[in-house]
């Protein structure tokens, strides 16, 4: 297993933007964020490309009223072009699992914990009782 921690808030991953002029951009907010995300996480010599179950503990990392599927999507994003992940498809990570947890009164700084698992294979027998 890789454990990583990004200290900060994470920017949630954002839509492309278009310029008058009909140029495509990121907004520059999340373009920071994610440049500086890649460049902490190229340090990491782990280069994973099996299958793999990703965990994403956001801790007093997110805004109030952010999407947690955007910020999963902006740190894989990060995992990616750092190179630490191959891709980002259901073949590379079919096991996902995001969440968050914001204290009212913060006492933890800042952090993202993300939690890399190799092997990942889903047991569809231990599912199949569910399934319609």
């Amino acid at each position: 297993m890789i454990r990583i921690i990004l200290l900060g808030k994470v920017v949630p991953k954002a839509r492309p933007r278009f310029s008058s002029r009909g140029h495509v951009h990121m907004p520059p907010k999340y373009a920071e964020w994610k440049q500086e995300a890649v460049i902490t996480l190229r340090g990491l010599t782990h280069i994973v490309s099996s299958k793999v179950s990703l965990q994403i503990t956001f801790v007093n990392a997110l805004r109030g009223n952010a999407d947690c599927d955007n910020a999963a999507g902006a740190i894989m994003d990060a995992l990616v072009e750092s190179g630490v992940l191959s891709g980002d498809s259901v073949a590379t990570i079919p096991e996902l699992i995001a969440r968050s947890y914001k204290e009212k009164k913060p006492k933890i700084k800042s952090q993202t914990l993300i939690e890399i698992s190799d092997n990942c294979e889903v047991n569809i027998d231990k599912i199949k009782k569910f399934l319609v």
